[in-house]
């Protein structure tokens, strides 16, 4: 079910994914800012019990290009907004790249020591296997 988009981005939902497409590396103000409310807005929705929903993000990139430094700033500052929610919300995030970037990123990530669980993956098939490992390791952790 998509539930936002704009020529840039794209939120689509399939319980327990979060689906983000990247469509376009030139993003403006204000679809960021459309971007922001409604990414704001699902980390607030429920479940039947009035419980924040847990869910693995995937982020798929159309159209992969240079992001403009301030687009990259806005984006680092709203997922920075959204970072004790996500430590209680997010299971992980896998994000489909070329294989060559692949690589790259998941040599950079063994720098830093991130609170939820990241991969870089080739599609969207790997992507739900690695969300379904996170998932399924949280269960185990939470038990």
């Amino acid at each position: 079910m998509v539930f936002f988009k704009n020529d840039a981005i794209s939120l689509d939902y399939h319980k327990p994914c979060l689906i983000m497409s990247i469509k376009k590396s030139s993003i403006s103000n204000l679809e960021i800012k459309q971007f922001s409310m409604v990414l704001k807005k699902f980390y607030k929705t429920t479940d039947q019990y009035g419980k924040p929903i847990k869910f693995g993000m995937i982020i798929y990139f159309d159209h992969f290009g240079m992001f403009q430094v301030k687009t990259m700033q806005q984006i680092g500052k709203l997922f920075e907004s959204l970072k004790e929610k996500s430590q209680i919300q997010l299971y992980g995030s896998a994000i489909i790249l070329h294989k060559e970037l692949r690589y790259i990123f998941n040599k950079f990530l063994t720098l830093f020591n991130n609170d939820r669980p990241i991969s870089f993956v080739e599609d969207i098939k790997a992507a739900k296997i690695a969300i379904n490992k996170y998932i399924n390791e949280s269960n185990i952790v939470s038990k």
